[in-house]
């Protein structure tokens, strides 16, 4: 009390410092020990620099402790920056110091109770459950949980302050372990899914090859039907000047039996419809465009493979047209021209 009594005499004659706040620091003081005694007791002995480490971690939160109700007492505004640099320090050497000692404790311990218990059966099937847990499934099954809670309370773990933590390890490593199959499923499921959308995509190239194709064929297909019998083309002649392609017989035969122009109507006062000559002087026009066929027509040789080729020596357009091979033959056995 005369150390307390002291101080708010000090204190109290600095000009602008309360005393009640160094009071509450001095307080305060003694709880921040209490609280961290049990942590230090923790600490094996050990010598450092003529001082054991509890000794040193001891000093160490003195004065942050002290610096600490300085520092509150005083307020940032009159607190220099090497103070609190000084501070910052300090907490940060006993903070470092007192999560490693904590962590290798921790990790100590938890490996020489899993030693333990590891070959427990509970522990065992428990691993092998964790295991066969399917990538398909969305959340955990609830007789999995209902498993770890009766694994936890088993009497093989003998104390009970043990069994939590081994209950906290396993419920981690089973749910460690559903994330990691859940991962895995679903960078499985998006390759997956890249290679169906590659798939698909070459897939509707193809298609559009293939319709393509189809259409090309279907218009070449087209193109080989002789539009006056509507049958494939066998002997393919092409008119001049329309370039419509007809069949040899079917042209013949159009020719001879089409409806007569009005040109042939005034070539029939002249000649005798049923004369070579008729038939040879008469206009021909196309049986698809009705444009007037102008000389003979040619043969399409490119699709002559298509049926029988006719022979070089005949000429199917003898007394049809005015310059074939035989047109002088059919003017002079012609009756009415020598009439």
């Amino acid at each position: 009390m005369n150390r307390i009594r002291h101080a708010q005499e000090f204190v109290g004659s600095v000009p602008g410092i309360s005393v009640s706040p160094f009071i509450c620091g001095l307080h305060l003081h003694k709880p921040i020990m209490a609280a961290m005694q049990p942590v230090i007791n923790m600490i094996p002995e050990t010598s450092f620099f003529g001082m054991s480490l509890r000794e040193w971690l001891t000093f160490l939160l003195h004065i942050y402790s002290t610096f600490s109700i300085i520092f509150c007492i005083l307020g940032p505004s009159r607190s220099s920056q090497a103070c609190k640099a000084f501070l910052n320090g300090v907490l940060f050497l006993l903070v470092s110091a007192l999560t490693s000692i904590t962590l290798s404790i921790a990790f100590i311990a938890f490996k020489s109770i899993l030693a333990l218990y590891s070959g427990l059966p509970g522990i065992r099937s428990l691993d092998e459950h964790c295991r066969n847990i399917s990538p398909f499934q969305f959340r955990l099954p609830k007789t999995l949980w209902h498993r770890v809670f009766k694994f936890i309370l088993d009497s093989h773990f003998g104390p009970f302050p043990v069994a939590p933590f081994l209950g906290f390890c396993s419920s981690l490593t089973l749910l460690l372990t559903f994330i990691y199959h859940r991962h895995k499923y679903a960078k499985d499921l998006r390759a997956l899914v890249r290679d169906r959308l590659a798939t698909e995509l070459d897939l509707a190239d193809a298609k559009d090859a293939v319709q393509r194709h189809v259409k090309q064929l279907a218009d070449i297909e087209a193109s080989l039907v002789c539009l006056i019998c509507v049958d494939r083309l066998t002997q393919p002649y092409i008119l001049n000047p329309c370039g419509h392609t007809f069949d040899l017989d079917c042209l013949r035969d159009w020719f001879r039996t089409a409806h007569p122009s009005p040109s042939d109507e005034q070539l029939a006062f002249l000649v005798d419809q049923r004369s070579p000559l008729f038939t040879l002087c008469r206009q021909k026009f196309c049986p698809l465009c009705h444009a007037e066929v102008v000389g003979c027509p040619a043969p399409l040789r490119a699709l002559f493979g298509l049926g029988e080729q006719p022979a070089e020596e005949s000429d199917p357009w003898w007394n049809l047209f005015a310059n074939s091979k035989v047109e002088v033959a059919v003017f002079e056995q012609d009756p009415v021209m020598e009439a």
